[in-house]
């Protein structure tokens, strides 16, 4: 999970809860409240309930030199888990599952479909499954996440400052002396440690130093100032990169927060917590070097959270102690819910990589009243299982996470029944935020073969059963074991809400899922349907053929027993109508049926046509290559070809790759297959084209001469392809043949060797893309040729002998002679001065003067037979005499 600067009351943000050590809390937070410890570990977990216990005598098995305290919070466990999801006490990034997210009112904008902002942009109210879930203790106590129930207070007998590095190895305060900026930007230093400034602050405020470092990182960061950590007068001095640490604040240049305390709700919350910083005269303020504000904070924290009662991480994230120095449910770090999670996680990792996890540790674990059973089940809405359809190409799994072995890939399409719905046992927290409610499903893979296994339950998109009326309120159907509480939610509330009770309510005509989640971890959910009171037919026109029948039933929406209707029709010479709803055409024409409930003469209408019907469309392409960009035109023809309604709904089986027009025009959006579909609004006639969308042309191609027998060819990248194909054309028959397959985007150059000279040479490229096995390539590049002649060279020095000037030049390869041509200061005009074979590559000009500027070139000849192909020559090169 990202960092996050919390800002609550004073805030001190999130709280990273690295602690080693065993502390007792202090003992006015342990009278009445916490169990007194046994010898026997049965005896001394008996003060907590049976749900508890399997939990803990499974860690006991793996550290039985730890012990657990059980704390009697005295407060029931549902108006806990309110009062924390309430007031904006618990956020959830927005970028995670909407499922964790409360969409109710003030939390989400029903008109714009988003969730609102609580906290810097990116932090959304999470929703009562969610605190439930993070409150629970027992969901925690396991190797890897039961530190967030340990005491963070000092102890001088077990901390160190070597273990202080530990935590800090790898940041910018690793193993280095303090440096900083003062007010006026200038470098100063301070002999001592940052590692020895966290123990000094560690015994001042009675915080484990652990603690204090892991916490600071979570809320500065790791990195470095540019060009830190930086050796002056022979130590190794570190500055930090923000700018909360670095002294290079604009507004507040030369003070510091560590910390971040103050960095309250809203924008630019850096600046509020250095304005809190360089205010005051309390906690060692103005904070103007590092070791004041690392001190200072320690001592802030201790006062504020640690020596008052919020001893835990879980107490500082969810105050629930009666006893503490501030009301419940307040003064608490942190406002992001997965927070005290995940840094549980990392307090179990120092652990281990300080060698500290066997350790003789205590951990003081909260009870409620009314804990709700770990095996609580729970179905909505009617009977039975429900169904649904997937809607992306995603793996099927044998467990309810992505850590769950892969068992195969299902498409888009496939219909599924739902089994059992469960919330994520992942214990990586990152992935729970991401998909945290699981499908277990079956259905038939693409090979006919009966599945079971695990999805996502957000790729799975679930039919309606059941319906609910607009504006009204009606309790859902449910069946829920051991009489417990269960947390609901709408997946739509612009469509219907629901209370805490479970009534539903619609709130305008359409369709939504209505979710139900228990502290166990079992889920149910019911697709629904609101509609208005009233009646309605399912569509505003129906086609009839001339003498044809067709049954048309209205809906009836009402609380009455009574559903009966009258039907009757406009004009009975085009269509007549039975009391059951059977029209029948008699003439060509347009006509109106009526459908009037009996008992409270609710009225619904819809057009009747009377039509000659389509029988078959065409295409006037089955199959049409287009590349990226482009667009084509298809055309439709109707059979019989005066067909009354010649009217066509047009659709792409992947927008992604190709769109269509209500015209019928086809856009390629990217490489791949898909269908288009012409589907007549009469009839229901369908005719298909296959689209393959290819990458566009490739752009800008060259050829060159790359020596005497080769010829080097180029082309514009073309981003997102996998690569490129070169042709050559054939000198006798004129056609282009595959020379070469380049795979790679960036690979957009290649050499054509063994060559003759002086013959031209034409090519053309294809880029192409390959997906699901297949290879999409695009159309031809224009043609680009060349002739190979001899490489051009290149002089390597000129250099004045006693009686000449030495030309010296590089050999070129498959050079037969070589020429060298001079001017001179004088008449400025080149002539050619020797001609030699190409066994040396060198001159002696004797020809000289002093006080005259000579300038070279030098050309390469290949001779073959009696033919020399002369090359370009070098870049003139100039000496004087």
């Amino acid at each position: 999970m990202r960092k996050k600067i919390i800002k609550k009351a004073m805030a001190i943000s999130l709280s990273l809860a690295i602690s080693v050590g065993l502390i007792n809390p202090p003992i006015e937070y342990l009278n009445n409240n916490l169990s007194v410890y046994a010898d026997d570990f049965e005896n001394s977990i008996s003060a907590f309930p049976d749900s508890y216990k399997p939990y803990l005598r499974n860690l006991h098995k793996q550290h039985p030199n730890w012990t657990y305290t059980a704390f009697n919070t005295g407060l029931d466990f549902n108006t806990a888990v309110v009062a924390e999801a309430s007031n904006n006490r618990s956020l959830v990034e927005n970028e995670y599952s909407d499922y964790l997210k409360s969409n109710a009112k003030g939390d989400y904008n029903s008109s714009t479909g988003q969730y609102i902002a609580k906290d810097s942009g990116r932090w959304v109210s999470a929703s009562k499954n969610t605190v439930s879930y993070f409150m629970d203790p027992r969901n925690f106590i396991k190797e890897d996440t039961i530190f967030m129930f340990e005491n963070l207070s000092y102890d001088k007998n077990k901390h160190t400052q070597s273990g202080v590095e530990g935590v800090l190895s790898g940041s910018f305060m690793s193993d280095v002396f303090v440096a900083y900026n003062d007010k006026s930007g200038n470098l100063k230093t301070i002999d001592t440690k940052f590692s020895k400034a966290i123990m000094d602050a560690a015994s001042a405020s009675k915080v484990s130093p652990y603690y204090i470092a892991s916490k600071m990182l979570q809320e500065i960061g790791r990195s470095s100032y540019s060009g830190f950590p930086k050796v002056i007068n022979g130590k190794k001095y570190g500055l930090g990169a923000g700018s909360a640490i670095n002294g290079k604040h604009k507004t507040y240049p030369g003070i510091y927060n560590f910390y971040n305390i103050g960095a309250s709700d809203g924008d630019d919350p850096v600046s509020r917590g250095l304005k809190w910083a360089s205010s005051g005269s309390t906690y060692e303020r103005p904070w103007n070097t590092p070791v004041k504000s690392i001190k200072g904070g320690a001592v802030y924290i201790g006062e504020k959270y640690i020596n008052c009662g919020q001893y835990t991480p879980y107490f500082q994230r969810f105050n629930v102690n009666s006893k503490s120095s501030y009301d419940l449910y307040t003064h608490q770090y942190m406002t992001a819910i997965p927070a005290v999670a995940q840094e549980a996680k990392t307090t179990y990792n120092a652990y281990v990589a300080n060698n500290g996890i066997n350790t003789a540790l205590n951990f003081v674990i909260p009870v409620y009243d009314n804990m709700p059973s770990m095996d609580t089940t729970i179905h909505i809405g009617s009977d039975g299982n429900r169904t649904g359809t997937v809607n992306d190409t995603i793996n099927t799994r044998t467990g309810p996470s992505v850590g769950y072995d892969i068992i195969g890939r299902i498409k888009p399409g496939t219909r599924v029944t739902i089994i059992d719905y469960v919330r994520s046992d992942t214990a990586n927290t990152n992935q729970f935020l991401v998909n945290p409610y699981w499908y277990k499903v079956s259905y038939t893979d693409g090979d006919g073969a009966a599945k079971t296994s695990f999805v996502s339950a957000r790729f799975v998109d679930v039919d309606v059963t059941d319906e609910y009326y607009l504006g009204v309120a009606a309790p859902l159907d449910m069946d829920i074991s051991n009489e417990e509480k269960a947390y609901f939610m709408t997946d739509n509330p612009a469509v219907a809400t629901v209370d805490d009770d479970g009534n539903v309510t619609g709130v305008k005509e359409g369709t939504t899922n209505i979710r139900a989640y228990t502290v166990s971890g079992k889920c149910s959910v019911v697709g629904i349907k609101i509609v208005r009171i009233g009646v309605k037919f399912s569509k505003k026109k129906y086609y009839i053929p001339k003498n044809g029948n067709l049954k048309i039933t209205a809906n009836v929406y009402t609380l009455l027993e009574d559903k009966s209707v009258t039907y009757t029709v406009a004009n009975t010479n085009i269509a007549t109508v039975d009391a059951s709803g059977n029209v029948k055409g008699k003439n060509y024409g347009t006509t109106t049926l009526t459908a009037t409930t009996n008992v409270d003469k609710k009225k619904a209408t819809c057009t009747i046509q009377v039509v000659k019907p389509v029988e078959k469309i065409t295409l006037n392409r089955s199959k049409k290559n287009i590349s990226v960009g482009n667009t084509f035109k298809l055309v439709a023809s109707f059979v019989p070809k005066d067909a009354s309604v010649q009217l066509l709904k047009w659709s792409s089986s992947n927008k992604s790759i190709a769109k269509v027009s209500k015209e019928g025009l086809v856009t390629a959006v990217k490489p791949g297959t898909c269908e288009i579909t012409a589907k007549s609004v009469e009839g229901g006639k369908t005719a298909k084209c296959v689209i393959n969308v290819i990458p566009k042309a490739i752009a800008n191609v060259s050829a060159a001469s790359y020596g005497y027998d080769r010829v080097k060819i180029k082309w514009d990248v073309q981003a997102g392809v996998t690569g490129y194909v070169v042709f050559k054309q054939n000198t006798s028959n004129k056609k282009y043949t595959k020379l070469a397959t380049i795979e790679g985007a960036n690979n957009n150059i290649y050499i054509d060797k063994g060559l003759k000279l002086g013959q031209k040479y034409r090519y053309k490229v294809k880029s192409y893309i390959a997906i699901n096995g297949k290879d999409y390539r695009s159309t031809y590049s224009k043609v680009a040729g060349a002739r190979p002649k001899p490489a051009r060279g290149k002089i390597k020095y000129l250099k004045n002998k006693k009686r000449s000037i030495k030309v010296k030049f590089r050999a070129v390869r498959g050079a037969t002679n070589y020429q060298v041509f001079r001017k001179d200061s004088v008449s400025n005009k080149y002539k050619k001065i020797a001609g030699f074979k190409s066994n040396k590559t060198y001159y002696f000009d004797k020809k000289v003067k002093k006080g005259v500027t000579y300038t070279y070139k030098v050309r390469a000849i290949v001779k073959v037979g009696k033919k020399n192909y002369k090359g370009k020559c070098t870049v003139e090169k100039s000496i004087s005499r």
